[in-house]
């Protein structure tokens, strides 16, 4: 995302795009102020707000890279709002026009892991799995598969989950996930039924977030 410079303050930033915008309505160049704009206040965190100049943006006619760019940011933000629908939609638009333009793979993931944070754990998991069967990058699809499983573990399909960290061990030995994932394998393997549902709890922190530190792995679970 192309947000605004760093040596401007965000409010000086917008104060000089809407002076821009009101001297210039016509311009060219107002599609490209919006999608700054709107950039901006993503990479701010403030999701919500950014949604309109993305909006105004793609209807002055961004083109190319800026539409792209505006279809992407979209996505994000209508996911962090909880906008399920229509982030797929913007995710839509983005495959179908600007895959030469835009990284998509990199921003369906970035929707899944919203969706991740936000709770949407079936969404998270479909769009996971859409980057780690897309043939992408090898870090991006481990990602992609470490993310699949972990959704899988919280939706309590646990031998879904445990055959999703093997298939990351298996296509990318190498990268550092595996490692993770091939603990996640063996505590799934090693217990019974009864104590299944304990790897719901030993891989999970109590918030619910993703347990990335192998010493306390290995406490949580008595391994």
């Amino acid at each position: 995302m192309h947000s605004a410079p760093t040596s401007i303050r965000r409010t000086e930033f917008e104060q000089l795009a809407a002076s821009f915008l009101d001297a210039f309505p016509e311009s060219p160049l107002a599609a490209n102020v919006l999608a700054a704009v709107g950039s901006s206040r993503l990479s701010r965190g403030e999701h919500a707000a950014a949604i309109e100049p993305f909006q105004d943006a793609l209807e002055e006619g961004a083109r190319d890279h800026i539409a792209a760019q505006c279809h992407a940011g979209l996505a994000v933000c209508l996911a962090a709002t909880h906008d399920f629908a229509e982030a797929r939609q913007q995710l839509s638009h983005l495959r179908q026009r600007h895959v030469q333009h835009w990284d998509v793979p990199a921003t369906v993931y970035e929707v899944a892991e919203v969706a991740y944070a936000g709770g949407a754990r079936d969404i998270a998991a479909d769009l996971f799995e859409q980057v780690a069967t897309a043939g992408g990058a090898a870090e991006l699809t481990a990602k992609a598969l470490e993310g699949l499983a972990w959704a899988q573990l919280r939706q309590e399909d646990l031998l879904s989950s445990a055959e999703t960290f093997e298939k990351l061990i298996e296509q990318i030995p190498n990268d550092p996930r595996a490692a993770e994932a091939w603990i996640a394998v063996q505590i799934a393997g090693s217990w019974g039924p009864r104590r299944a549902a304990s790897l719901k709890c030993g891989l999970l922190t109590p918030a619910g977030q993703r347990c990335h530190d192998l010493s306390t792995l290995g406490v949580c679970v008595n391994i």
